[in-house]
């Protein structure tokens, strides 16, 4: 019979990854969030087509707890620039926590949702930490706050970016109107994207409607593929890059 995976097994295997990573990170605080923190640091969720060990300036929307970051920041050369963007009052305060026991690399952190456009956004606050700016079947509100959106273009000016190396997008459903909306300009700064799409129950709003979008900004599709959820939505990952 398997034995139950207990939390003290999660622990320790917690603390070999960080070990693994050269990574201080508390568990207490983390524990909740294991399964994203494992997806990003053993499965290698965000690996494909990183430029690693480069001089990078990467851009992390969706930042969460910090995890991709913190990938990028360990996978790229010192002294090189990382974007943390999250919307979220809560996320963020641990973002900056799990920064901060590990100091010594440079990310930086923005309380803003990435949107198509500047401007003052509703942020749905679900039962997990997923939090949404679109209706989502997944999301189950507990409440609606306003945030601040800022741009890619904004964004890009705002830290004075020549190029971005490597563009990670996981932001609940927002994803289809910053790639269908941004203008062309501001992709052409941008080398990869790697981003994460999510069922909204929309024939306009699915996977299959960012190819042609994201092809038609110059982008190569290096990868495409759906993964169903336990409750029976759809998601997937979109990767591009330049040739």
């Amino acid at each position: 019979m398997k034995r139950p995976y207990f939390l003290k097994d999660i622990k320790k295997e917690f603390n070999s990854i960080c070990s693994a990573n050269a990574l201080a990170l508390d568990f207490q605080p983390n524990k909740s969030e294991f399964q994203i923190f494992k997806n990003i640091f053993v499965d290698r969720e965000y690996a494909d087509y990183f430029p690693f060990y480069q001089s990078n300036c990467i851009i992390d929307a969706g930042a969460h707890y910090g995890y991709f970051s913190l990938f990028a920041a360990i996978n790229s050369q010192l002294g090189s620039r990382i974007i943390a963007i999250e919307p979220s009052s809560t996320n963020l305060s641990q973002l900056k926590k799990n920064i901060d026991h590990n100091s010594h690399y440079c990310i930086e952190p923005l309380q803003k949702a990435l949107t198509p456009r500047d401007g003052t956004v509703t942020l749905m606050e679900g039962r997990s930490v997923n939090h949404s700016l679109v209706a989502n079947p997944l999301l189950q509100v507990t409440r609606s706050i306003n945030v601040e959106g800022i741009s890619l273009g904004s964004l890009i000016r705002m830290y004075n970016l020549e190029k971005v190396d490597f563009l990670k997008m996981d932001i609940e459903g927002g994803e289809y109107q910053v790639v269908k909306e941004t203008p062309s300009e501001v992709f052409s700064k941008i080398q990869t994207i790697s981003l994460e799409f999510h069922d909204l129950k929309d024939p306009r709003n699915n996977g299959n409607t960012l190819i042609s979008p994201i092809i038609d900004l110059g982008y190569s599709i290096v990868k495409f593929h759906y993964e169903p959820t336990n409750l029976g939505l759809n998601y997937g990952k979109i990767i591009a890059t330049r040739p």
